[in-house]
């Protein structure tokens, strides 16, 4: 990445050294000028040094002057700066990147690192002594990234978003295709092309609403027809009935608090269910991916918690996490 600053410097470098081999050698001429003793051809010869010499100062700073005078970026060799393009991943998960991401809240996204602080802190806050709970469930929703926006009806067949957006026949942008409802057939849901296209800007909410839509590190999703904040799309958090607007989502010290209480409610009804030590942990990660009514399922057969791949990942996570503590 110091590429550019390299080149910058060396250039200059050049044009500081051709500067003081000129002077020195105007001097070394004049000099010898001196010491000519009246000799016509020996001033003819140190005449023809100082000219040059001040030819090759004039090309040298003159080129950089002409230069820097058309557009200053020519002699500086900036870094080449790649923008950051929206990416997908699997999941149907796009990041905003850092511009959009600022001009939304006004903040610049931060490495990785400093959203695992911030995510073990908000997960003591919440009683949570291990504190790879909280950076397994960053990693499981977002990978740790705060622009993270889940399209639900972009992802896999299973999905209820899905289901229905391929039973609308219609994306957001208004174009339209075959409805289907025989879900059996693999090229329709995996075809890429079959995917809502809808826009991210949230500042005017043009998310598709008819689906629902995670936002940000912990992915809080906001499901179809949840409303709050004088009926625009919002989520009222379980516990503290705060309501949450998809802005207030993308902001991670608000998405951390949301997601950590939305885990800690679900940990507390897996106990209430009777599960313990890591199952009642594992139960809360599927309650927060499938919703709460998983964990009743899993409490009259265990083998609905012991088959979800999302408890078997994030136990993988776990894992992984306490291996290197």
């Amino acid at each position: 990445p110091y590429l550019g600053e390299y080149l910058a410097a060396v250039y200059k470098w050049i044009i500081a050294a051709v500067g003081i081999f000129a002077v020195l050698r105007i001097v070394a001429a004049g000099f010898g000028w001196v010491m000519s003793g009246g000799s016509a051809e020996k001033i003819k010869e140190e005449q023809s040094k100082i000219k040059n010499a001040l030819i090759g100062l004039f090309l040298a700073v003159g080129s950089y002057t002409l230069l820097f005078t058309i557009n200053p970026e020519l002699v500086n060799f900036r870094n080449l700066q790649i923008r950051l393009i929206q990416g997908f991943n699997v999941d149907g998960t796009v990041f905003l990147g850092n511009s959009i991401y600022k001009d939304l809240i006004n903040k610049e996204i931060l490495p990785t690192s400093a959203y695992e602080a911030m995510a073990i802190t908000a997960g003591r806050k919440a009683g949570f002594t291990d504190d790879c709970i909280m950076t397994t469930l960053l990693k499981m929703e977002s990978g740790g990234r705060p622009d993270a926006i889940g399209h639900d009806e972009n992802v896999r067949k299973d999905i209820t978003a899905r289901r229905d957006f391929l039973k609308s026949g219609r994306k957001y942008s208004g174009a339209t295709f075959s409805p289907e409802t025989d879900f059996t057939k693999k090229i329709y849901n995996d075809d890429n092309s079959l995917k809502n296209g809808n826009c991210n800007n949230l500042d005017t909410l043009c998310l598709d609403w008819r689906f629902s839509h995670g936002i940000g590190l912990t992915q809080v999703t906001i499901f179809k027809g949840q409303n709050c904040n004088g009926g625009q799309p919002g989520r009222e958090n379980e516990l503290d009935k705060k309501c949450y607007s998809p802005l207030d989502l993308l902001d991670p010290q608000k998405n951390l608090d949301y997601g950590i209480n939305l885990l800690k409610y679900l940990f507390d009804t897996a106990g209430k269910k009777g599960f313990s030590g890591e199952d009642q942990l594992l139960a809360a990660y599927m309650g927060y991916n499938g919703g709460g009514g998983k964990i009743s399922q899993a409490a009259k057969n265990i083998t609905v918690l012991r088959n979800h791949d999302y408890p078997t990942k994030a136990k993988n996570y776990l894992d992984k996490c306490h291996a290197m503590r």
